[in-house]
């Protein structure tokens, strides 16, 4: 048999459009994906007009970029809700923040549903003594992983801890720390590669450069796999790092001043390659960048002054660290400021987002972008996972099938509308090629569901119609 493959890649960014434009400020957004729609959230002093007194609002926007119904509020609580992030489980998003009830920066976290519904109230995920701020967090195909700066009783030990959570939003045994007690450690990220999360974090203890980025794995079962190691850029100083799993190894990224870097890792930790400079040259990088895998190619979000004011632009880089093309503009609205972009991936689509001062001042509102065409695979005997439902409407049997083009832990799901799970077909790793299962649903009434199939970043789904 001959496979042929057409690769073609498009660096295309729809209009950008307002996600939240209400008044006051909106800020430090974040964004996730359920296969079907995204969720964005964000700071928002629209009640209060205090920028420390904030409130966390969320918005769904379709794969298309179409925002869904309107804002609704998620946290509202009486104090300061900061430094948000957000991830999809196996049936709901967690978003998580810093929030100052309690008079000193807690972590606190609450589910949300793909329909809107909240799963729980709003819960501690850490309240020790001092503060803790910069959240980020993974899903693992079995709970979540939230990590944090963590500021102990000496200004100058800051840890990066980190804490289970179920998929029912419980708190899994006690928190623990990922970064050696001994190094100052900022602003970590988190992904999984289908066995461990890998955290990343800026490190400042000056062992190489004054600042730099550091990596722990992490098990399913909240131990350290190995020790923390370097994760040397350019040979200096990097900070602000962002990671993402592209199905083989994780892309690495983190700013110096005007260029942004980007280095492959291994799933054993080992360096692959050289760093990338993802962009580079006289204020044509700053700031965190963003980055995602979108099954094919990683995406790389980052803030820029190239054009006087702070821009959006965007980076394709493929899954062996080399860039395909060149830098491209996603926002660059003229007689305004851009920052804080982030990214998540749907369909055939990535959602870029970021907060913007092209409002009435001191206004900042949300804005998003949909980049399309990501590097669209057709006839090709690999990349996607290839899932078919058959007979499909179905009586009682239904064959699954599906391809997977790496070994990965394999989660397949029979959900309802509301994204409730009705009953996990499959949860455990599988190796690398085609897998077919047949399901019987003689005990589940004529309904319309999604089957819902993930296979390390991959997602896919499909509807299925039942008739017995």
């Amino acid at each position: 048999m001959i496979f042929s493959s057409i690769l073609i890649f498009l660096s295309l960014a729809a209009a950008d459009f307002p996600i939240c434009n209400a008044s006051g400020r909106q800020w430090h957004p974040a964004v996730a994906s359920c296969g079907e729609r995204y969720l964005v959230v964000w700071e928002d002093d629209r009640a209060t007009g205090d920028y420390f007194n904030n409130d966390i609002w969320g918005q769904f926007v379709s794969e298309e970029g179409t925002l869904i119904d309107t804002n609704f509020p998620i946290c509202t609580a009486d104090s300061g809700q900061w430094m948000i992030d957000i991830a999809f489980g196996d049936s709901n998003y967690l978003v998580v923040w810093c929030d100052d009830r309690n008079e000193s920066w807690d972590v606190y976290g609450r589910l949300v549903a793909p329909n809107g519904n909240f799963i729980n109230t709003e819960f501690a995920v850490c309240t020790t003594s001092y503060y803790q701020c910069n959240t980020s967090v993974a899903f693992g195909s079995i709970n979540y992983l939230v990590v944090w700066q963590d500021h102990y009783d000496d200004i100058y030990d800051v840890r990066i801890n980190a804490q289970r959570i179920s998929s029912k939003g419980q708190i899994i045994d006690t928190n623990f720390t990922i970064s050696h007690s001994a190094r100052k450690g900022y602003n970590p990220a988190v992904a999984f590669d289908g066995e461990n999360y890998l955290v990343v974090w800026t490190n400042s203890d000056g062992q190489i450069n004054p600042f730099d980025v550091c990596g722990q794995f992490v098990n399913q079962e909240g131990s350290l796999v190995d020790t923390n190691f370097l994760i040397i850029m350019g040979g200096v100083s990097t900070m602000y790092p962002d990671i993402a799993f592209g199905g083989t190894n994780y892309l690495v990224v983190a700013a110096h001043d005007d260029t942004v870097f980007g280095q492959l890792v291994s799933t054993d930790g080992s360096l692959i390659g050289e760093p990338i400079i993802v962009a580079g040259g006289p204020e044509s990088g700053g700031g965190g960048p963003s980055v995602v895998w979108s099954q094919t190619n990683y995406l790389v979000a980052f803030a820029t002054a190239r054009n006087e004011y702070s821009d959006i632009y965007g980076q394709w880089v493929s899954s062996d660290g080399d860039l395909i093309d060149t830098n491209f503009a996603i926002s660059t609205a003229w007689w305004s400021y851009e920052y804080l972009p982030t990214i998540a991936y749907c369909g055939e689509n990535c959602l870029v987002i970021w907060s913007d001062t092209r409002g009435p001042e001191p206004d900042y509102d949300i804005y998003g972008s949909i980049v399309t065409n990501v590097g669209i695979q057709e006839e090709s005997q690999g990349g996607k996972l290839a899932l078919e439902v058959y007979p499909n409407p179905l009586r009682y049997e239904v064959d699954i099938s599906y391809q997977l083009p790496i070994r990965s832990r394999v989660s397949l799901k029979i959900c309802d509308l509301s994204g409730r799970i009705v009953v996990t077909l499959i949860n455990t790793m599988e190796e690398p090629g085609y897998h077919r299962i047949t399901w019987n649903s003689k005990n589940l009434p004529d309904e319309v569901y999604f089957i819902k199939l993930e296979a390390g970043r991959y997602i896919e789904s499909k509807k299925l119609i039942l008739i017995n």
